[in-house]
This record gives structure tokens, sequence and C-alpha cells, in this order.
């Protein structure tokens, strides 16, 4: 799917989309059970698509039962591109930007890596500003050039890459505390101590792109419950919490 047909998703970056697929992303890690499963949008993080997991998507209201629901959909880069921003494939007006930061308190124990998250949609350009601590990190996808092996990755795949030195190695981690889903909840983070290293494989993809991602309360758009949430309904939920408190 050509970001032609998503481009209001990102307004103020037409001119580096306008060129870019739309794609999906798969996980390759030499962890049995996390290779080869999806990347899914979560309640503002994306996890491991493992069993029990599934997106936090919304159709647009002429297609409830959109393809797009049950997949995660980005676009920006280009393949062999230079690096660039990172966006959620949607059609709701003003976008959805994927963006690191340092992880919420509890969240994660000491020494775990940085937090990638996608910005609230809404009806202005200030939901896809980051509302925590920017990094500015670009994304690009490279095409893998070595027999090297590393985490199974093979000559020839197209691996999504992240910072300053293009790493195309991610973390996936499980939460310290709070009520999350239980086990099988991997939250992708950056490079980090004691986690689960995993590659991101880029897979074109021609599915319809969902209105947007939502989530359930107003989980990771503020540092701080006192900045109150960052969209309202129906982009997030009612619950003006954190899901690990």
């Amino acid at each position: 799917m050509k970001t032609a047909s998503i481009a209001t998703a990102a307004t103020a970056f037409l001119t580096t989309m306008v060129e870019a697929e739309a794609f999906t992303l798969k996980l390759r890690s030499t962890t049995p059970g996390v290779n080869d499963a999806p990347l899914v949008a979560w309640n503002g993080m994306f996890i491991a698509g493992l069993p029990g997991n599934s997106t936090t998507a919304t159709c647009p209201p002429w297609d409830a039962n959109c393809p797009g629901k049950d997949t995660t959909i980005f676009s920006g880069p280009t393949v062999d591109g230079q690096p660039t921003q990172l966006w959620m494939g949607i059609l709701q007006e003003h976008g959805q930007r994927v963006y690191t930061h340092a992880h919420p308190d509890r969240l994660f124990e000491g020494h775990y890596g940085d937090l990638i998250s996608y910005t609230a949609a809404g009806n202005d350009e200030s939901a896809n500003v980051p509302k925590v601590d920017e990094y500015g990190d670009l994304f690009a996808i490279k095409t893998w050039d070595n027999d090297d092996g590393l985490l199974g990755l093979k000559r020839g795949e197209r691996v999504l890459a992240h910072g300053s030195g293009s790493s195309v190695v991610f973390d996936l981690c499980s939460p310290q505390f709070g009520n999350h889903p239980g086990p099988n909840t991997l939250i992708l983070s950056t490079i980090s101590k004691w986690c689960t290293p995993a590659a991101l494989i880029v897979e074109d993809t021609d599915v319809a792109a969902p209105q947007f991602y939502n989530c359930d309360g107003c989980e990771l758009r503020g540092a701080n419950l006192a900045n109150g949430p960052a969209c309202g309904i129906p982009f997030c939920g009612s619950n003006n919490y954190f899901w690990w408190n």
C-alpha cells in the first residue's frame, strides 16, 4: 500500500513520506516462541504479537471490520533510504508518530532500555507531538548484507534500524509491575539489560489501514498523571491512569 492512501495521516511530513511504502514488522529472534511473531501496537507501546495478544486498532466508521484491525502498519522510511521519522499507517488526519523516550518509573527494573511508543491520535497536529522526553531518534530500513547470523538474520532481508548508530537490535522486556496481561506481554525497548534481544523484519503490506491505534486510558502520553490525559474519547479511553500503577 503506497502512503498516498494514508498521506493525510502525516500532513506535516508529506514531503518525507510521499515515496514511502506501508509495511508491517515481525520479530527475528533466537528465542523460541518469539521468532516470526508480529510486532503489534498496544496501548501506546509495541508488544510481541504472541498468543492472547492483539493490536489496539480502531476501524473507520464505514468499515467496522477493516482488515487493518488485526495488524499494525507502519510508514515513513524507504528501503536503503536516509533515516527519517517513523509513523503509524493510519487514515486519521495528523497521524501518529513513533518515538523513543526514557521508560516511566516502575514499568521496568533498572538498567532497562528506552521505550518505543507511538503518539496519540487526535483532531489536530498537537496529538502527534511526543509529550515525554524526546530524543529525536530516526529510523531506517536496511538491507542486511552479511552472513554473521546476528539474531538469525539472513542476507537480503530488510530490517528496521534505529538511532544515530543505525542499530538493528531491539529488546523485548517484561513489565515489572502492574495489572498487565501476563508473561506473554513483551514490550519493545532499545538495547538493554536482562531482556530478550530481537531484530525487526520489514514486510510490505497492502492491507487497508485502520482509522487509528487507540488505547484504554491515558497510558504513556505524559511524563506523569499531573499532565492529564493526552487525548479524549474515541482516541483514548476514559481511564486516566497508567496501567502499571
